[in-house]
């Protein structure tokens, strides 16, 4: 489930797009085993730049910054994500662009 929660506005805007959450299923879907990846990384990267999430069999911590998407490993590694990775969960928007 890909679900993309818009704020309130008067039109569909470039900047009424940069008030809107694309989110990768419900924190729920975890807590109830739902581990496999919906979507890859490249095309979760097509949405926003910035945001958190994990990976197929919640294999580490995303963290999406400046366009970049990261995944932090259990042993402390922090690495950048293989466009091939698919996520079952995340919360993305364009935090960084809204502010400069």
């Amino acid at each position: 489930m890909v679900l993309a929660l818009t704020a309130c506005s008067s039109g569909q805007t470039a900047e009424s797009d940069r008030e809107t959450i694309y989110q990768v299923a419900l924190r729920q879907s975890l807590t109830q085993g739902y581990y496999d990846g919906i979507i890859k990384v490249s095309e979760l990267k097509q949405h926003r730049d910035t945001g958190i999430g994990t990976f197929e069999g919640v294999n580490g911590e995303m963290i999406v910054l400046d366009g970049k998407v990261y995944q932090a490993l259990g042993d402390g590694s922090v690495k950048e994500a293989d466009d091939n990775e698919t996520v079952p969960f995340s919360n993305v928007t364009f935090l960084i662009k809204t502010f400069l």
